[in-house]
């Protein structure tokens, strides 16, 4: 059964963080170009092989970005809703047609429902954004609430130790036509890239910074534990190979609710 997508609009705080206007920026997808569905489906796939969710399964893609990895649970049959605090990425993601999946623009630190969904997403590092680790955990346990007990969370996030042994200070990428001047450094407990974009096109400079909190595993595991989540597998890549601390390029977390 194919439905068109369709968006709905929850209050979101007015806010003036990094990731309010980055994200809304025409430039993020074009940086970010090689995230494509290719990759989602891949993933998706070799997660499905995993988990074997029946296909009346509820799923929840919180922080669905472009909503690829949304699209590809739907295409297999899973009800899907798909929230982001980005109205460009709702807007963009509503406009396509892919399977029972709707579409809200939400702030994942507000809950979205309650004891609800059998599985929920999170991808893509979409996490650690916040300012205070308040605000990171009341994104967390957002996502365990809306588990119903028993259910499932899969958190991809990067590997802060693989990270911080191989970090690319500085970097210069043009992508049609696009400079993108990048640096990046470790600041404290965060990761922190910045970026200098010029179009010459359009004679247009923008600057942005991504901040995201250098979270290892041991952190997930004590944060997991105060919103009753309890570790049960980590992967290392969206092969889903065996997670290795200084090897691994991301860190894949498999939760369950506990009661």
């Amino acid at each position: 059964m194919i439905l068109t997508f369709t968006a709905k609009l929850s209050r979101v705080p007015s806010t003036d963080q990094w990731f309010e206007t980055w994200f809304n920026s025409p430039y993020y997808p074009i940086l970010y170009f090689h995230r494509n569905e290719e990759e989602a489906g891949r993933c998706i796939d070799r997660l499905m092989e995993y988990l074997k969710p029946p296909a009346s399964a509820l799923v929840l893609d919180m922080a669905s970005g472009d909503g690829r990895y949304a699209r590809q649970l739907a295409e297999r049959g899973l009800e899907v809703d798909g929230i982001d605090l980005s109205s460009r990425n709702i807007q963009k993601s509503a406009a396509s047609a892919a399977g029972q999946l709707v579409f809200y623009t939400h702030d994942m630190r507000s809950y979205f429902r309650s004891n609800y969904y059998d599985y929920v997403f999170n991808f893509f590092t979409s996490f650690g954004y916040f300012d205070s680790q308040r605000e990171n955990e009341q994104a967390l346990r957002s996502m365990g609430m809306a588990l119903k007990e028993g259910g499932t969370l899969v958190l991809d996030y990067l590997n802060s130790t693989f990270i911080k042994e191989n970090l690319v200070e500085n970097e210069v990428k043009v992508i049609k036509g696009v400079q993108f001047f990048i640096q990046r450094s470790l600041s404290g407990d965060r990761f922190v890239k910045r970026i200098e974009i010029y179009d010459s096109s359009k004679l247009i400079r923008e600057k942005h910074e991504e901040r995201v909190m250098a979270y290892t595993l041991q952190d997930f595991e004590e944060m997991f534990g105060r919103q009753q989540l309890k570790i049960r597998e980590t992967f290392g890549d969206y092969d889903l190979s065996p997670y290795e601390p200084n090897h691994s390029p991301r860190l894949l977390l498999i939760a369950t609710r506990l009661p």
